[in-house]
């Protein structure tokens, strides 16, 4: 079956890996693909191979991850010495709002302890996160600079063809390349994401934020503009986000020219960041990245991720808004569960495999992509909102400001609960 009009035929083979054991095709070096290679290389029932686009492992846009689900998953693999020196534990949550002198704070660590994710909720930079998972694999499973332009399924077999010239065969192909996957738009060409109706400027800093930022998350609101400040990863590298609602989508050309530090210190003054404290515009000036884009989404409710020999999974699938912190670790709890039934049931069973790795993780990943949509709807304030709108914001936060933190605890240990 041809999935793609592209012709491969001429295209030169790879060379041939020598093992009597099934071949996982992976494409896609993310933290859901990352994962999955680690997960089944753990078990040692398959050869992997896993490609990935760029020449390397540079991250092109994400700045940084929050994880919980993901750690739980790679402890039950054995894997916590991967993920635990990287760890910025995330302590509090600080909520103020610009020009008034109200503030609150939330005390996360009081409300996880006792929870299956207490020490397990925190910031990790990305690249370093993928580096991490990257080194723990065996030499030779992961192979950079390898575009994918072409998959062709046939009776037994899986190909993939790359823009180098060079094809690879497999039993399966798993595609964990991201919400712009390439392997989606070749297979499944129904299946594409949709705007959420957001725009973020993100910088991140080598140097750690303010103190009052260290282990905490600020959020602070304005009239018009979500502003989150935290530090992450293993140096605690200082994080800015300001998201905006914007009903039309960014074009290539305004994201570029919105790029640029003059527009940032636009930004930050009108959001009330220097204000606050939050960044200077020295650190603007000394930033390590700027970053703009549009946010994005995969629609919840798809009726499957597999199509013969290929399943997609991670952002690829079920892509969410960041409003609850939960993309990568739903992508990690997939990659998981498609590895555990793998290994119980072998790759002759793949139909059936990707059936139920769908039944078990789309209610919980539609959820999540709801839930965020939700939240980012009560969160991101907008100029022509009403009176109802800021009343259900005002609202929430009176909520998690008075009730107890354990009560917080327990909802939030539920809403992130391990499904695998």
């Amino acid at each position: 079956m041809d999935h793609s009009g592209a012709d491969s035929q001429a295209a030169p083979a790879a060379e041939p890996v020598v093992t009597d054991r099934p071949t996982v095709l992976v494409a896609g070096a993310g933290i859901a693909g990352l994962s999955l290679a680690l997960f089944l290389e753990k078990r040692g029932s398959y050869n992997i191979r896993l490609f990935e686009r760029s020449p390397d492992l540079s991250p092109a846009l994400g700045a940084h991850y929050g994880l919980n689900g993901a750690l739980e998953c790679l402890d039950r693999a054995g894997l916590h010495h991967v993920w635990e020196p990287l760890l910025n534990n995330l302590e509090r949550l600080r909520f103020q709002r610009h020009g008034s002198p109200l503030k609150f704070e939330f005390n996360l660590r009081k409300a996880m302890a006792g929870t299956e994710f207490q020490d397990k909720f925190g910031t990790f930079m990305r690249g370093e996160f993928q580096m991490s998972l990257a080194e723990a694999l065996p030499k030779g499973v992961l192979e950079c600079g390898k575009e994918i332009i072409d998959v062709q399924e046939g009776a037994e077999k899986v190909r993939v063809s790359f823009a180098d010239g060079s094809t690879a065969e497999g039993d399966i192909l798993v595609a964990s390349d991201g919400i712009n996957s390439i392997v989606r738009r070749l297979v499944f060409p129904e299946m594409r994401k949709v705007y959420a109706g957001y725009q973020c400027w993100c910088l991140i800093h080598a140097d750690p934020p303010p103190d009052s930022c260290r282990h905490a998350m600020t959020e602070l609101r304005s009239s018009d503009a979500l502003t989150l400040v935290f530090s992450a990863g293993r140096t605690s590298q200082h994080v800015v986000l300001v998201i905006k609602s914007a009903p039309e989508e960014p074009t290539r050309e305004q994201l570029e020219h919105e790029a640029a530090p003059e527009y940032f210190h636009r930004v930050f003054t009108d959001c009330g960041a220097y204000e606050a404290g939050l960044i200077t515009e020295e650190k603007l000036r000394g930033a390590t990245r700027l970053l703009r884009f549009g946010i994005y989404n995969m629609p919840p409710g798809a009726e499957t991720w597999s199509r013969g020999r290929v399943c997609l999974l991670g952002d690829a699938a079920h892509a969410t808004t960041p409003f609850i912190g939960q993309g990568a670790n739903q992508a990690v709890q997939t990659a998981f569960c498609l590895a555990r039934l793998l290994h119980e049931r072998g790759i002759e069973d793949y139909a059936s495999i990707f059936a139920e790795v769908h039944s078990i993780r789309e209610p919980p990943t539609s959820a999540v992509i709801t839930a965020s949509a939700t939240m980012g709807n009560i969160r991101i304030p907008s100029a022509d909102e009403g009176c109802f709108k800021g009343f259900k914001r005002l609202l929430n936060y009176a909520l998690l400001h008075f009730l107890p933190a354990k009560f917080w605890g327990k909802r939030l240990a539920g809403a992130m609960r391990v499904r695998v």
